[in-house]
């Protein structure tokens, strides 16, 4: 998702965010800052196949996009988004969830 948005019913102070009073909500918004991905190069020899498969993402939790909060007197045009693809050196086990989660991207 280029952005991400979260309400909050009540908070009529809103700062940083938009206030609906229709809604009695505050809005606000995070934006994509930068995307990057963890692939791991595999062979398949008995099928004769070789792919590159996606095994997670750089950021923090394994999660593939960096988001930002935005701020409400710019308009985003998501132009200067920087994508990132990485060679993941971890064993499989590490990126299927089987070992430790603990290694360090």
């Amino acid at each position: 998702m280029l952005w991400d948005q979260h309400k909050t019913v009540g908070d009529k102070t809103c700062s940083g965010g938009i206030f609906v009073q229709d809604h009695n909500a505050c809005y606000k918004y995070q934006i994509m800052k930068e995307v990057c991905l963890l692939v791991k190069f595999e062979k398949d020899l008995s099928h004769n196949t070789y792919s590159w498969v996606y095994t997670g993402g750089c950021f923090k939790d394994n999660k593939p996009i960096l988001y930002d909060w935005a701020d409400t007197d710019v308009k985003y045009n998501f132009h200067s988004v920087k994508f990132q693809v990485r060679l993941d050196n971890r064993p499989t086990a590490d990126y299927t969830g089987e070992g430790d989660d603990d290694t360090p991207l």
